[in-house]
């Protein structure tokens, strides 16, 4: 019997560290890998939106305006995707004006019920519908496959 209390006596050293790496692991995990996961995920909607928005774009500029941006937020660690409509990317038109996309992109997807009705095309909300299951198939393997590369950046800066 008492060297089964030794058994379960015993210190284990470095468990502090361990704690340490696993926290950063998780923290790089969060910003780095999902961030590069949920880029690659929102391809397949953006690509779909574009596809949808042709009815509205004489000129293109609003299909080449669809995009993407990945914000991450420090403070609370979360990291935000947002497909929509890019600032910069105005064009000329056939009947010679400038077109700004950022000007009548909300009209183009949500409609309007003042000066004239009209219903809008939702092609970035029926992108999203269509395309969800895809990008969260996406977003699963490309977290799985970047959780190892994490890991092993976390323990190659440990060791410098």
């Amino acid at each position: 019997m008492g060297s089964a209390w030794k058994a379960v006596n015993s210190e284990i050293q470095g468990l502090a560290q361990i704690t340490v790496n696993l926290d950063e692991t998780v923290a790089r995990i969060d910003r780095e890998t999902n961030r590069q996961a949920l880029r690659k995920a929102s391809r397949p909607m953006v690509r779909q939106a574009k596809a949808n928005a042709r009815e509205h774009d004489d000129s293109g500029a609003l299909r080449s305006a669809i995009g993407v941006k990945v914000k991450t937020n420090k403070r609370r660690g979360g990291v935000t995707v947002v497909v929509g409509i890019r600032s910069g990317k105005a064009r000329t038109g056939p009947d010679g004006r400038k077109r700004d996309p950022r000007r009548y992109g909300h009209l183009a997807e949500l409609g309007r019920k003042s000066f004239g009705q009209y219903e809008g095309s939702h092609f970035l909300e029926n992108a999203f519908t269509a395309t969800k299951g895809e990008a969260f198939g996406i977003w699963k393997t490309e977290v799985r496959a970047g959780i190892p590369k994490a890991i092993n950046r976390v323990m190659r800066s440990k060791r410098r």
